[in-house]
């Protein structure tokens, strides 16, 4: 306003045509067209495409390039986000040819701008400055653009810290030196056609740069290059005088950008919901055209408000700003079907204007509401303190571990299953694992369960580990198994036919109670652990170590009991740091025992274990595995200790974020094109992880709350992958399977959308009903 208003003491003018560029939309204009609206009667903003080519068609070059009926102009821009190509068609009109020759006949339509995301002009262009001895190339350049230094070189100078500097004639040299950033690629330019929706084969395509900083593409295309000598000044008062001469003939006219809203599908994902398709306006100061929405929309009751999410073109490029609705008739007492009336009126303050008309307005109790354009920005201010965390499940006692309900709720002794299945460890240290020929044929006990004898040793059916639908072996044949000694008989384990090697030793039931156990930090060195099992524990370490390090033993075998001692984590002997040292340090090794060390980890108390959580934060290489498989580690590891969270620096914890969200962003590339087993698994474990990372929230430290902020744009982009998350696994009708259980109450809406994904949506974007999800458990097993 400051500014527009020292431009109208200048400027003694009722009429105003202000250039706009082309890569900024209308509500990012909004500032600028209410402060030229008010201090200029008349006024309105040219697209600088347009003026540029207004400059060229008035020049004798034009009538040279004959330019035909559907010709494309392919104007381009650059700016500090990449360039912006924005096509503008050739229109032919008899009686404007007939009344104003010197256009040719020729009118112009633009369609909307594409925009190539690219820094790397800008930032060439800062560094070369800065090699000058520049001392603000960043600041200029955001102030003055490129032509704006060059057009003023040799005749501006401005203060800084009370110096003065001034732009030297040379400017340009600076700037383009060694400048070689050719990104105006031909697939850039066929996409930007095709974009259109229009016909573009056997016409001519010309591209016409608004900059010296816009290189010609390569050979491979069919164009004409017009060079950037057009003056979109001179351009623009060309335009306003052939206007007048032409009355109401339209010389050009505008294709509005596609204009949707962010709505809640009933599938539980978000989509976009179209206010404008395909409308074209011809540009006239105050003139209204109404464009049609062919969908009604309904109104979810019980809100106060609403507030939905702007975005433009195909629906990947978000605006900064919400469309939001208020009234006194807020919250609705059901749901409300609305037609929606949408206009839009050139150079207005808010060219686009949106009412919400309910079809029973008596039920609805209001006649319409307009919507207001907000920016996203607006009323972002949170309360850091109220933000909601995931709650980490109660810490059981030892007592606890005597009467564990199982999965159907009876009560188990967890420490009873350890030691019973750690006294199979005297008899295999003592036996190893046999070799002997079945002597008897198959019987079958009092409980039905069929048996045979091997070697003085019992053999049940389910005692047998087979391979590839293996049918049970008879009389005569050999087979291999542990000879274990229990109740003063002799009874096998893991039986398979010879030269097989067994899957695991230990039972379900025994992973259960020995990951429920030393979970959260226990530790046999707590004092109210019972003496007779933590003795049973001491003395089956130091066996199962005689076993790692026995020559006979299989391999399988060493490696199910090596894994038994990582998740003892503090209470492990010394093999378990130096090993895993080792294999943190190996990439290969460190994808092997990614879970051995996520156990081990534990609370991080010992050097060693804060070592192996150093280098699963600083892992050995940034290649996307590798990240992927640390943020494995962290996602166990982060669940299976309370306190493990403020073991990790700031500076860490914003790039574990910022990791975790690339590798989410390929898991679901990957899912989305071709569902395997093993991504949906890494898809899950990272879910998890993001999960552990929002109980940052509960630190005293500002700047860890702040990461995960719902302010954060970080965070902003989580809560827009979360959604494509969920829709993708709801279309490829992908199965989640999570160690977190939850007790949660979920809207009608989210019934398809797994529990983790529906708490995350929750929490991440800050939502107070997150405060009702409970973390009832976590399931390692």
């Amino acid at each position: 306003m400051f500014f527009i208003r020292k431009l109208s003491d200048y400027i003694k003018a009722d009429k105003l045509t202000y250039l706009v560029p082309d890569w900024v939309n209308d509500f990012d204009l909004e500032g600028i067209r209410k402060s030229v609206n008010f201090y200029f009667n008349d006024s309105a903003p040219l697209p600088k495409s347009i003026a540029a080519i207004f400059a060229w068609q008035s020049s004798k070059k034009f009538v040279q390039d004959r330019v035909q009926e559907n010709d494309f102009v392919l104007v381009v821009d650059s700016f500090d986000g990449g360039i912006s190509i924005t096509p503008v068609q050739a229109i032919y009109q008899k009686e404007l040819d007939e009344i104003l020759p010197e256009t040719q006949g020729i009118s112009w339509e633009r369609h909307p701008t594409v925009i190539v995301p690219n820094r790397g002009i800008h930032a060439a262009m800062a560094r070369n400055l800065d090699r000058n001895g520049c001392q603000t190339s960043e600041k200029l350049l955001h102030l003055f653009g490129f032509d704006g230094l060059v057009s003023d070189s040799g005749k501006v100078s401005f203060v800084k810290d009370g110096h003065w500097y001034h732009l030297p004639s040379s400017i340009r040299v600076a700037l383009t030196q060694d400048l070689d950033l050719n990104i105006l690629s031909n697939s850039a330019i066929s996409d930007c056609l095709h974009s259109t929706n229009r016909d573009y084969r056997g016409v001519n395509v010309f591209i016409l740069p608004l900059e010296d900083t816009i290189k010609k593409p390569g050979v491979g295309m069919d164009y004409k290059w017009l060079e950037s000598a057009w003056s979109p000044i001179e351009g623009s008062q060309i335009l306003n005088r052939w206007q007048e001469d032409v009355s109401d003939i339209a010389l050009w006219r505008d294709h509005l950008p596609e204009l949707s809203i962010e709505v809640q599908s009933d599938k539980g994902y978000k989509v976009n919901f179209y206010l404008v398709k395909d409308a074209t306006v011809t540009p006239q100061r105050g003139r209204t055209v109404d464009i049609l929405v062919e969908e009604f929309f309904t109104l979810p009751a019980g809100q106060i408000h609403y507030s939905f999410p702007l975005r433009q073109g195909d629906g990947n490029n978000e605006l900064h700003f919400v469309a939001f609705l208020k009234s006194p008739a807020f919250p609705l007492k059901k749901d409300t079907v609305c037609k929606l009336m949408m206009t839009y009126t050139y150079g207005a303050d808010d060219p686009y204007e949106l009412r919400f008309i309910p079809l029973d307005s008596a039920e609805a109790g209001f006649k319409s509401i307009r919507v207001e354009w907000r920016s996203a920005s607006e009323g972002e201010a949170v309360d850091l303190e109220s933000l909601p965390v995931p709650e980490f499940p109660a810490r059981k006692s030892w007592s606890d571990f005597h009467k564990f309900p199982d999965k159907e709720g009876k009560p188990k002794d967890l420490l009873s299953n350890i030691e019973n299945e750690l006294c199979w460890i005297d008899s295999i240290l003592k036996y190893g694992r046999i070799s002997a020929e079945i002597t008897s044929d198959w019987r079958t006990n009092a409980n039905g369960y069929r048996f045979c004898l091997a070697d003085g040793t019992y053999l049940s059916e389910f005692s047998f580990d087979l391979f590839n639908g293996q049918d049970l072996p008879e009389r005569g044949e050999t087979v291999q198994f542990y000879k274990i000694k229990s109740g003063g008989k002799f009874q096998a384990k893991y039986v398979t036919f010879k030269n097989s090697n067994p899957k695991k030793l230990f039972s379900p039931k025994f992973y259960f109670s020995l990951f429920t156990i030393w979970n959260d930090g226990h530790s046999l060195s707590e004092s109210d652990v019972p003496d007779h099992f933590r003795n049973a524990i001491f003395e089956g370490t130091q066996k199962i170590l005689s076993i790692i390090e026995s020559e006979n033993m299989p391999d399988t075998l060493k490696e199910e009991l090596f894994f038994f001692l990582c998740c003892l984590h503090k209470d492990a002997p010394g093999i378990v740091g130096s090993r895993l040292l080792d294999a943190v340090k190996d990439k290969k090794l460190l994808r092997r025992y990614y879970k051995n060390i996520a156990f081990a980890i534990g609370n991080a108390e010992l050097p060693y274990q804060q070592e192996l959580l150093d280098n699963v934060i600083n892992p050995i290489d940034n290649e996307g595995l590798t990240i992927s498989v640390t943020m494995e580690v962290l996602s166990i590891a982060l669940w299976r200790s309370k306190t493990l969270l403020k073991k990790i620096k700031l500076d860490d914890l914003s790039e574990i974020s910022q990791n975790l969200y690339d590798c989410l962003n390929f898991d679901l590339e990957k899912v989305a094109s071709e569902v395997k087993g093993y991504q949906v698994a890494t898809l899950s474990k990272h879910l998890e992880l993001l999960f552990a990372l929002l109980r940052s929230r509960e630190s005293e430290d500002k700047e860890y709350k702040l990461i995960f902020s719902p302010v954060n744009e970080l965070t902003k982009k989580y809560v827009k992958l979360l959604d494509e998350i969920s829709k993708t696994i709801n279309e490829k009708r992908v199965t989640l399977k999570f160690r977190i259980n939850l007790e949660i109450e979920k809207p009608e809406i989210f019934k398809d959308t797994p529990d983790l994904i529906y708490a995350l949506q929750s929490y991440v974007t800050g939502d107070s009903g997150a405060n009702n999800i409970v973390i009832s458990s976590i399931n390692d097993d």
